[in-house]
């Protein structure tokens, strides 16, 4: 179990050359706007209506019914404004809008400049200009929907929707925080365009007549209101707004987890070994009108055979309410293969929203979190010690024999790669008593391998013991030239299992970090049948003395061939505190000689790698 709340990135650096966005928390917690609505046709009227018809839309062909409020930037290309053509420093085309014509279009400078031109410390809106009487178009008081279409990306911007009842007073019903940062880790823009819709019915009291709507651009981060990338904006555009009558009976789902990321962490492949009851969140919202009671019917299928079914307790929700449920199936598999999970929730006005699938995988040896790999990677443009790893927790003790990795697009050919496995007592990656259990240095082939899985042995195997948790993390030292990049999945990280090393915190503060937008692939493999690197190596430890030591030092080393040797010295925590390079190094016998003096009292360990594998000694610094 998540024993303690892991501490979350908050702004961090992307491959625009000024910033990287990991991920941003969602604002409202518990709200997921973005449904669809089927489309009827227009009636007119003082007619009752049977859901899903228009009762207002405006299509910014008549800028006039729109209020801008810049924040006090006149200049083009800040804040909101109403035509044609586009002018984001980052698109090249308009929103491809159903109406066409003129559209909003939101911007902030240009962060790629030199100087960058984000305006700092503002906040744009745009407003309907004069109220909408719902009851009076609708023949009401009925429950509404607001839909409209959108084109753009998000970085560290909020893009929030507010509606008011009397001009002043101002209620927030929406944000694009439900969608994933378009970063150098991954993310893309808006589908163009893409429907939004945002059920009123619960913000909405009843009888009104008077309705205001109003789009809002600021930070998302706004305690780091002077740190210019929280101001980067790629640009929104918004076109054919409408109001729409809400169906009586309408849920939607929106997502299905194939395991408990609140207490616990979503593996998509699990060895039959660490195989535990499945536990299966289902995210819906009632897009309806009314309070309605639903039962989630839930099955679960190995090649296509049912091998469990299941109803979850019924959940009552309000109009424009979401919740997800939790579903303890105490179903454990006992077979390896591709398992699909179905969820279905009864009919309704609505069917093309009423079932979700997910798949989660059994297998022999692999554990990993990472769904099917994408188009998405985890990279990092610092020059810096950059780390990409991910938590996991053993259910039976099992011998760890590698880490795999899936590598990416802009790994550099030949860098050293130090591969740590610490356990985590406290349950926290920053955590002090944090131990590191086993570690070594690995060296990127000549050829980049970006098609498959990589496995990285272990020089010497590691029991993983039951009930403890666990993270595996790759870590480099990066230079303008050698980068590392991790493929990941589509799926994102929402149970907060994907660990990054770097210099992400406030004022660049070096540590681990989770709350990330992209799930890594870096994955254990306890495959018996993997090689031991350290019977490969050219490299056999003598003695290494004094140890203790507590200032000059001497390790003895034999190589069975000419090559070149490698040596890094890390403390208990993974840092690097020592580092040599001895090529064109012959057979027979070496010494290594190092300084102790500098380094902190505590047990300090070896790694030695050449021709791809790696030996590892310890000694204690007193």
């Amino acid at each position: 179990m998540k024993k303690v709340y892991i501490a979350i990135l908050a702004i961090g650096f992307v491959s625009l050359g000024y910033s990287q966005k990991a991920t941003e928390s969602a604002l409202l917690a518990n709200k997921k706007f973005a449904t669809e609505v089927i489309e009827s046709s227009k009636t007119p009227g003082n007619l009752e209506k049977a859901g899903g018809d228009v009762i207002w839309s405006d299509n910014f062909s008549t800028a006039s019914n729109w209020v801008i409020d810049n924040s006090g930037q006149t200049a083009a290309g800040y804040g909101w404004d109403i035509g044609a053509t586009e002018q984001s420093w980052y698109f090249s085309s308009v929103i491809n809008s159903t109406s066409d014509g003129n559209f909003a279009e939101l911007n902030n400078g240009n962060p790629t400049s030199n100087p960058a031109t984000q305006a700092l410390d503002v906040t744009y809106t745009i407003t309907t200009a004069a109220p909408i009487d719902v009851n009076t178009l609708s023949g009401g008081p009925n429950n509404y929907i607001l839909e409209f279409q959108q084109y753009g990306a998000k970085f560290n911007d909020a893009q929030e929707m507010y509606i008011s009842t009397n001009g002043t007073t101002w209620t927030l019903v929406g944000d694009n925080s439900d969608i994933a940062t378009l970063s150098q880790t991954g993310g893309s823009a808006y589908t163009n365009p893409t429907v939004k819709t945002i059920n009123l019915s619960g913000a909405l009291p009843g009888g009104t007549n008077s309705l205001w709507i109003r789009f809002s651009w600021t930070t998302a981060f706004p305690s780091s209101s002077t740190n210019p990338n929280v101001w980067v904006t790629y640009g929104w555009m918004i076109d054919d707004v409408r109001i729409l009558e809400a169906y009586s009976d309408e849920f939607k789902m929106s997502t299905v987890f194939s395991g408990d990321v609140v207490n616990n962490w979503d593996y998509y492949s699990t060895p039959l070994d660490q195989v535990i009851s499945r536990t299966v969140g289902i995210a819906i919202s009632n897009e309806g009108g009314i309070a309605q009671e639903k039962a989630i019917g839930l099955n679960i299928d190995l090649a296509g055979a049912s091998v469990y079914a299941g109803v979850a307790t019924p959940v009552t929700l309000a109009p424009g309410e979401s919740d997800t449920v939790w579903f303890d199936t105490q179903f454990i598999a006992a077979a390896t293969g591709l398992y699909t999970i179905t969820a279905t929730l009864p009919a309704d006005q609505v069917l093309t929203n009423n079932s979700l699938t997910e798949n989660f995988e059994m297998t022999n040896f692999l554990y990993g979190h990472n769904h099917p790999l994408g188009t998405g990677k985890l990279n990092f443009s610092d020059e810096a010690e950059i780390g990409i790893g991910n938590i996991y927790e053993i259910q039976a003790d099992q011998l760890l024999k590698g880490i795999d990795v899936a590598f990416a697009t802009g790994t550099t050919a030949g860098i050293f790669i130090d591969v740590f496995v610490f356990e985590m007592p406290s349950g926290s990656v920053q955590g002090a008593d944090n131990l590191l259990v086993a570690d070594f240095q690995y060296q990127m082939p000549a050829t980049v391998n970006t098609t498959s899985f990589s496995t990285l042995v272990l020089p010497t195997p590691y029991t993983m013991e039951a009930g403890k948790i666990y993270y595996a993390i790759l870590r480099t030292q990066q230079s303008a030239t050698e980068k590392m990049a991790i493929k990941s999945s589509d799926k994102g990280d929402a149970d907060f299992s994907t660990v990054c090393y770097g210099p992400f915190g406030t004022g660049d503060a070096v540590n681990n970090f989770v709350g990330w937008d992209a799930a890594a692939a870096v994955s254990l493999n306890f495959d018996p049948s993997v090689q031991i690197a350290e019977n490969e190596s050219p490299v056999s430890f003598g003695s290494i003395f004094p140890n203790p030591t507590s200032g000059a030092t001497t390790l003895q080393y034999t190589l069975s061939n000419d090559t070149d040797v490698k040596v890094a010295i890390v403390d208990v925590t993974g840092k690097v505190v020592y580092t040599a390079n001895n090529k064109n190094q012959t057979a027979g016998a070496h010494e290594l000689n190092f300084n102790a003096a500098a380094f902190t009292n505590g047990v300090y360990y070896v790694n030695m790698i050449t021709e791809g594998s790696t030996v590892t000694t310890k000694f204690i610094k007193k």
